[in-house]
């Protein structure tokens, strides 16, 4: 090793080094001792392979840490030894309507729909798929009533495996290119015969006929089966069959508002097995909002709360529910907490959430935060409903716990912006790329005790063109306070001009009101009157050498 220089580390300098020590040590020249001799294709050989080993060795240190790994597969299989199963995509759920309009030539008085019958949303194109009580649903002819049933998003596969008849029998269903594979709807037939799922093999019985399904390392889903003592183990031979749903994810909500056609993809039959176009008999309506569909837990989120996973599956406190319902993807602000330190006892067994969905995923092109309606921010009351329908269904909520959704409290604030700006560029350009980035902004807050005014400075400032910027928050009920009282303490707002956010409260940039002076802020952002946001340009210099050379000198410095 003392042929080596310490220093560098690089391999094409140690080969280097390595080629110059043997010239040097047995007198060769190039012409002799050369890459193209035998020596020489030896040691390169050996370089090139040591390369390979240096290079596994550092991907293995890298990948074998949840945090560094950069590898989805890696992040997964590490969560799973932290007893982390990865959420897939959630297919997103509601209720159609529909009613005879025009009676079919058939026999009987009745059109037969089995269950998972498939119908298209002519609006995105996506499949969805009725997801019965029973088999089937019957709808009389005669009967102009309208008859409601619920869709999930998405279609049904299945793939067939044969048991081997040995214990804790494994296997993967693989998914083709990159689809989606839904969280909840799983299903397995050992001979025909429907087994039950469970979160652990613990959890099944004696010879009990149940599974696990956990998200595939490597995409899919993986299957497993139990040693006897903890759950039956398939017969040599017997056929196991898996159904599970492909979805869009998110891509299958419906926004609310939406005028919704439907096309039905599958028949319907009489009572003596007759095809019936479903899309000629039957008037198809959305009854319920389509909706609470999100993409696989985010690969970021599984590092931050794999290693914090309870073995035991428990919603027991606060975090356990905040950590189950970010799998989720769903809400952009999730918070949990309970009233132990108040004085007030008959509430203590209650977790509170909050909950925020996420806006970016419901606005439409031409919207951003300031333009999409602010019925959007808050849950609806379906959606309120499965969200609490989904914490029952996991099996993991402690009995004597009750949760209750919290209403967010909106209040109501404008912003003013002061701005200097540089000469030769354009105002509207500029007041626009304010506006996008400040809209950006506001979508990704999660902070949930202040909102810094020096974030919006930092953020417009930014903003190529601008010279100085000074911003300041308006609040609505510090406005109606200080009518009545012009000495009361400041509401919503602090000394330092930030947005302090209280207790289950929403503050959101919005005008519909007016200050104390009578000022009316519209709701909006408009160029000839106050609105939500209201930029104004006080002064505009010009771009000189000293000012290009400072702005350089501040760019070093805040990149330190």
């Amino acid at each position: 090793m003392k042929i080596f220089d310490k220093a560098r580390i690089q391999a094409q300098d140690l080969y280097q080094q390595v080629f110059k020590f043997v010239n040097e040590k047995f007198q060769q020249s190039g012409k002799v001792f050369s890459v193209a001799s035998a020596y020489g294709q030896i040691i390169l050989v050996l370089s090139k392979l040591t390369e390979m080993v240096l290079f596994f060795i550092e991907d293995s240190v890298t990948e074998m840490n949840i945090q560094t790994a950069s590898r989805v597969d890696s992040v997964h299989g590490l969560a799973r030894l932290a007893g982390h199963n990865a959420t897939r995509a959630i297919a997103s759920t509601g209720e159609i309507s529909f009613t005879v309009t025009t009676i079919p030539d058939i026999q009987g008085n009745q059109i037969i729909i089995p269950n998972f019958t498939r119908i298209q949303c002519l609006n995105n194109s996506k499949i969805y798929t009725l997801n019965l009580i029973d088999d089937q649903i019957r709808v009389q002819v005669n009967d102009k009533k309208p008859v409601y049933a619920q869709v999930v998003q998405g279609e049904i596969f299945s793939q067939v495996f044969t048991g081997d008849g040995e214990v804790l029998q494994s296997y993967t269903a693989t998914s083709r290119g990159n689809v989606l594979l839904d969280n909840f709807f799983v299903k397995v037939y050992v001979n025909g015969e429907l087994w039950k799922k469970y979160d652990s093999i613990y959890d099944i019985p004696y010879e009990g006929k149940g599974y696990l399904v956990k998200t595939g390392i490597t995409g899919g889903l993986d299957l497993y089966f139990g040693n006897k003592y903890f759950g039956k183990t398939p017969p040599l031979g017997s056929e196991i069959r898996i159904e599970y749903m492909q979805t869009s994810g998110e891509g299958g909500n419906v926004r609310e508002g939406e005028d919704v056609n439907f096309k039905w993809i599958d028949s319907g039959y009489s009572l003596d097995g007759e095809e019936v176009d479903l899309n000629t008999a039957l008037t198809t309506k959305m009854s319920k909002l389509i909706t609470f569909g999100s993409n696989p837990e985010p690969t970021a989120l599984t590092r931050l709360i794999a290693p914090k996973t309870s073995r035991s599956f428990v919603l027991a406190n606060p975090d356990n529910y905040i950590i189950f319902l970010e799998k989720f993807n769903y809400f952009s602000v999730v918070d949990a907490y309970t009233t132990f330190d108040d004085q007030y006892l008959d509430d203590d067994n209650i977790i509170y959430l909050f909950l925020i969905p996420d806006i970016k995923k419901r606005l439409k092109n031409n919207e951003n935060y300031f333009s999409v309606p602010q019925k959007f921010f808050t849950l609806t009351d379906q959606e309120e409903s499965k969200v609490l329908n989904t914490i029952e269904d996991s099996g993991s909520k402690v009995v004597t716990t009750l949760v209750k959704i919290v209403e967010p409290e909106i209040v109501k604030y404008v912003l003013n912006i002061s701005l200097v700006v540089f000469e030769g560029y354009s105002q509207d350009v500029i007041k626009s790329n304010i506006i996008s980035n400040l809209s950006d902004y506001f979508l990704n807050v999660r902070r949930r005790d202040l909102i810094p005014s020096s974030d919006l400075v930092r953020i417009i400032e930014n903003v190529e063109g601008v010279d100085s910027v000074n911003v300041s928050f308006i609040s609505e009920l510090n406005e109606t306070s200080k009518k009545g009282n012009p000495s009361a303490p400041l509401i919503g707002i602090d000394d330092m001009g930030d947005i302090v956010i209280g207790k289950n409260e929403l503050p959101l940039i919005r005008g519909g009101w007016k200050d104390r002076n009578g000022i009316a802020y519209e709701d909006g952002i408009f160029d000839d009157r106050p609105g939500s946001v209201n930029i104004s340009i006080k002064r505009v210099t010009k771009q000189t050498t000293n000012t290009l050379l400072f702005q350089e000198n501040m760019n070093k410095i805040m990149n330190k």
